[in-house]
């Protein structure tokens, strides 16, 4: 939507086209609103908590690597 308006109301500068995309977020919002869904009240996806999972497997993974080779480097 905002796209389609920057280049039918030749929109120019960031000011004026933040403007604009703040405009269209706030009537979209609003649309879900009034039909009952709000957004932050939504269930997270499978798909996002899937990456939860994997960023927190992967912080385990670099902290074991870590103490790792911090331990080989105390050996030697």
């Amino acid at each position: 939507m905002t796209n389609f308006n920057v280049k039918k109301d030749n929109l120019d500068g960031e000011n004026t086209i933040t403007g604009e995309h703040v405009k269209n977020n706030t009537k979209v919002r609003g649309i879900l609103v009034e039909g009952g869904i709000v957004p932050e009240e939504l269930p997270a996806e499978e798909d996002i908590q899937k990456l939860q999972r994997k960023v927190k497997n992967d912080s385990l993974g670099i902290a074991d690597d870590a103490r790792r080779k911090e331990q080989k480097r105390l050996m030697r």
